[in-house]
């Protein structure tokens, strides 16, 4: 895999001559190749409708003297015989002493092509050799039936026919086409056909002729670009040996001397300017090299003495640390037991302002309770003057059920004592015959509606009874409940009296809470000052901690930094040395020179 990738790349890395001649070259020949085929394309298409318009335009000229001829035989100045064979004579030519008939040279249809005249069953006509043969079933050597599509064509209005067919006595086979049109007066199907072949060496010789043109131009083209090539890639080859010399640490040589005015020019010159400047530049390194190196041993002499006096002055910065760190101790300790304490006196003025919160909230319930229980003595109040109406009211719908009682008797006398006279009024009307029917029937109905009094006033009665009954076990129920209400509302009252108390000692709670709760608040205030105070003591003392520790280690880092710096100075030294030695490996010109321009 690695030998195939590596071949790959070599076979690749070509140089720039090699890759302006491909490109140039391709150049030429692409576009060259779709000229080239596009000419012959067209040459094509052009000479294919020259050959289908030929045979067409031909065909029918031959159609138009068939039919010049038919009128003569319709007019009677030959008989059918003598145009046929006129219009045959026509077309080929008279017919020799074989049967053959020569082929008309004034007529072109291509170096091989002919007309012939075939009837509908396939019966050759007219023919250069084979007049008189029937060529139904012919076919082709892929097994086409020509004969039979060149009828259909014709009969179908005239048409076209492709096959394959021998030229010359090779036996080779080349396309042919045909071109056919009915006659059905003489039941002619005249066709005139030829080869592709004829017509194509105007296509080949195009073809061999833009061919021929695309070599030359390829040869012409591929000389220009190799020397051409040349004049950019020798510049080229030219800078790439120099920029070799300078990798190499040879920057001694000439400047580079192209006489070219274009890029590859300016690239020399840029070239020259550049390996000038680097000629410069290693001097400077050389001369900086050696500076470098003697200031590095004075740099680390005060190194040293600057490191020493930085311990001193972290010795005696640890100290100071270490008081300052036992002061602030101190005052974290007084400032987390003011805390605690400003934490419980906060909780008991937090107790005492809920206890405030819940004495009014008390205070608030007794009074509400107060005013329900005046609310509710008055409404009690109206309930039993309403219970005395009703009462009053009971006794009156009593009084009226005795009433309604009495009437009801009356009504069931009077019921019995109708009921006794229709009795009576029915005897008296059956004595007097047939004279008193009509005084019978009403004496009838009387009785009727007496029966129906009578017991509409047991019915009566009988409600009445229920009802005084249901009144008095109401009325007795009301002279209950209005005791039962006399006596509750000499509860509610005492209960007001209670409310009343309670509401006035609730009141001095309240007053005494407030007082409590008020006095804890200014405490938790005091104490929270005392405890700012502290935590700003204490605050004081972190920072001053911090920035003794702060001063202590960035002591301690000058200490490193110095030491770093040391080390940073011998490295320095060493590289200065190292740098000098390395700018002593080019040779360098002892004066500078300028480019090519």
């Amino acid at each position: 895999m690695g030998k195939t990738g590596g071949a790959y790349v070599t076979k690749f890395n070509w140089t720039i001559r090699k890759k302006m001649l491909l490109f140039c070259i391709l150049l030429l020949i692409i576009p060259s190749s779709i000229i080239a085929f596009d000419t012959y394309r067209d040459a094509k298409s052009e000479t294919d409708l020259l050959i289908r318009n030929n045979l067409a335009n031909s065909v029918k000229l031959m159609v138009q003297n068939v039919a010049a001829f038919n009128d003569m035989v319709e007019n009677g100045q030959l008989s059918l015989e003598e145009a046929q064979e006129e219009v045959k004579r026509i077309m080929l030519g008279s017919r020799n002493e074989d049967g053959t008939r020569p082929i008309n040279e004034n007529i072109d249809l291509g170096e091989n092509g002919y007309y012939y005249v075939v009837s509908s069953k396939g019966d050759l006509i007219a023919h250069p050799k084979q007049e008189g043969e029937n060529l139904w079933d012919k076919k082709t050597s892929d097994g086409f039936y020509y004969i039979q599509d060149v009828i259909r064509q014709g009969q179908s209005g005239g048409g076209f026919t492709y096959y394959d067919w021998p030229l010359g006595g090779d036996g080779h086979e080349a396309l042919k086409i045909t071109y056919a049109i009915n006659m059905p007066e003489w039941d002619w199907n005249i066709v005139a056909g030829s080869y592709y072949h004829d017509y194509n060496e105007g296509q080949t010789r195009i073809l061999y002729s833009t061919l021929t043109t695309l070599v030359l131009c390829i040869i012409v083209g591929t000389i220009l670009v190799i020397l051409f090539s040349n004049h950019i890639a020798g510049p080229v080859k030219k800078v790439a040996a120099e920029a070799r010399k300078v990798a190499g640490g040879d920057l001694t040589s000439e400047p580079l001397a192209i006489r070219n005015k274009d890029e590859i020019g300016q690239l020399a010159d840029d070239f020259n300017t550049m390996k000038q400047s680097i000629s410069k530049l290693v001097r400077q390194v050389i001369q900086s090299s050696d500076n470098v190196s003697s200031s590095s041993h004075g740099l680390q002499t005060s190194i040293a003495e600057t490191t020493q006096a930085s311990r001193q002055i972290a010795e005696s910065t640890q100290g100071i640390v270490t008081g300052i760190e036992s002061q602030a101790i101190s005052t974290e300790q007084s400032s987390k037991a003011m805390e605690e304490m400003a934490l419980g006196i906060a909780r008991i003025a937090d107790t005492s302002t809920l206890a405030y919160e819940t004495s009014v909230q008390s205070k608030e319930a007794a009074e509400q309770g107060f005013r329900h229980i005046h609310l509710t003595i008055d409404k009690m109040a109206t309930a039993g003057r309403a219970i005395d109406d009703i009462s009053g009211i009971m006794a009156v719908l009593s009084e009226r059920s005795r009433e309604i009682s009495g009437i009801v008797t009356t009504m069931s006398e009077i019921a019995s004592q109708t009921s006794l006279l229709s009795l009576n009024a029915s005897i008296e009307a059956a004595r007097a015959g047939e004279q008193g029917r009509g005084f019978a029937v009403v004496a009838a109905e009387v009785k009727k509606l007496a029966e129906m009094s009578s017991l509409s006033a047991e019915q009566i009665n009988t409600l009445v009874n229920d009802v005084q009954a249901d009144i008095s076990a109401a009325f007795s129920s009301t002279v209950t409940g209005s005791n039962q209400f006399r006596q509750g509302m000499v509860e509610i009252e005492e209960t007001g009296d209670s409310f009343s108390r309670i509401v006035e000692a609730t009141q001095e709670v309240v007053a005494q809470i407030q007082e409590a709760s008020a006095s804890a608040e200014e405490m938790s205030a005091s104490t929270e000052q005392i405890y700012a105070s502290l935590q700003e003591l204490e605050r004081v003392a972190g920072q001053s901690a911090e920035s003794s520790e702060m001063i202590s280690a960035s002591t301690e880092e000058q200490i490193a930094s110095m030491e770093s710096i040391s080390q940073s100075s011998q490295a320095l030294h060493v590289m200065a040395t190292e740098l000098k030695d390395a700018a002593h490996r080019f040779k360098v010109a002892k004066a500078g020179v300028t480019g090519n321009k």
